[in-house]
């Protein structure tokens, strides 16, 4: 009995939840959750894009007679509407019925919206809206081509909390990194720490916000700085969900996929090994989600990725993509060895380790735990135990 308790409840990732989750409150709020409705948002700047759809600034109306232009001066009431609206890019693949209930890997930008959806809509339900992942509120369909909008795709929306990500701080579009974010990340009593606080500090909320997330079965599988929003808040969460994974319940995941950023993936390539079978059915794998979370560790290939982002932010020669493109062909040929990669690479003799040297390398000792084969690379959760942040930074 105490066994199946412990499998049902305490296991990581939750059997019961995961269970409760997808056949009850999933479909329960798709039935009855709030409809999201074109007229009421209205498209601002555009704020970027990539292959699978394009990100707006926007505004939630006060009324359908509020009129607003891009480039027009927001006053302080519309700016604490301001939402981010994501349409998803169609490609002209067809769309399944039955991509999330069969659980299954997505195919074309259409189901890849469906997976962000997805993802976004589980977190908020497991309460990571607002500490793990930005402030989802939910999607619609273009029902006209007013405004800007197209007829007939999919607008994800969540609430405006920051357009400043750790990329563009560290690209130095804020100001010098660390010191640009000081004000942003550290709280009054921590101001005037230093850069050592800063990077502690930023990367503590990294790896809070991947054991949120790795807590409720899913992998991000394309951590990099872009992808990490700062906000207002002091909070760093977890944005661009379309390439995740649950694995609590099959959705998105096949043995031989994955869309990570090269400079930022880890040397075995995919979440788990190809030879992995893709569970049946979502019931089947959130039945054996616990064993494959506890035997293969999938978290790990995100605290990776998050292990190439401390180096990035703690020493300076390495916040460029030609200097991150060396450090990724010099640490296979040391075999993901970072202390060997700092013993004999000639780059690495003349950068400034000394953010991560000081408190006795205990910055430097947490990096090689993170940046080094799956077996001994440490969990979100072990990373979050290690002396470094015992330290005052």
């Amino acid at each position: 009995r105490l066994a199946a308790f412990w499998f049902l409840f305490l296991a990581k990732p939750s059997v019961a939840y995961n269970l409760l989750d997808f056949y009850i409150l999933g479909p329960l709020e798709a039935a009855l959750g709030p409809r999201l409705r074109q007229d009421k948002y209205a498209l601002l700047e555009k704020l970027g894009g990539g292959n699978f759809g394009q990100v707006y600034k926007g505004l939630r109306r006060a009324g359908a007679e509020e009129m607003v232009r891009v480039g027009q001066e927001l006053d302080a009431g519309q700016k604490r509407r301001r939402v981010v609206l994501k349409r998803i890019r169609s490609d002209g693949r067809e769309e399944r019925s039955d991509f999330l209930a069969s659980g299954s890997l997505a195919s074309g930008s259409a189901e890849v919206g469906q997976v962000e959806q997805y993802m976004n809509s589980k977190l908020r339900r497991g309460g990571l809206t607002g500490s793990c992942i930005a402030s989802y509120s939910g999607t619609f369909i273009g029902d006209s081509f007013e405004g800007g909008f197209s007829k007939g795709e999919r607008w994800l929306v969540w609430d405006f909390e920051s357009d400043a990500t750790l990329g563009t701080a560290l690209g130095g579009d804020l100001g010098e990194f660390p010191e640009c974010v000081e004000d942003i990340v550290l709280s009054p009593l921590s101001l005037g720490r230093g850069g050592a606080k800063v990077v502690q500090t930023l990367m503590r909320k990294i790896l809070t916000a991947l054991n949120g997330l790795h807590n409720e079965g899913i992998v991000h599988r394309d951590i990099k700085p872009d992808n990490l929003l700062i906000t207002n808040s002091r909070e760093v969460k977890l944005i661009d969900l379309g390439a995740a994974t649950d694995l609590s319940t099959g959705i998105n995941f096949s043995p031989d996929a994955g869309l990570a950023d090269p400079l930022y993936m880890p040397p075995e390539e995919y979440v788990l090994p190809v030879k992995t079978p893709p569970p049946p059915t979502p019931l089947l794998a959130v039945l054996g989600a616990p064993l494959l979370w506890f035997t293969q560790a999938p978290n790990k290939f995100d605290t990776y990725s998050a292990g190439i982002m401390f180096l990035e932010m703690a020493v300076p020669e390495l916040r460029t993509r030609a200097a991150l493109t060396a450090l990724s062909q010099d640490l296979q040929v040391c075999r993901h060895d970072l202390k060997r990669w700092r013993r004999e690479s000639r780059l690495a003799q003349s950068y400034d380790f000394s953010l991560l040297d000081r408190g006795l390398g205990s910055g430097w000792d947490l990096a090689c735990r993170l940046v080094c084969p799956r077996k001994k690379r440490l969990t979100a959760a072990q990373a979050l135990m290690h002396p470094y942040f015992a330290l005052g930074g």
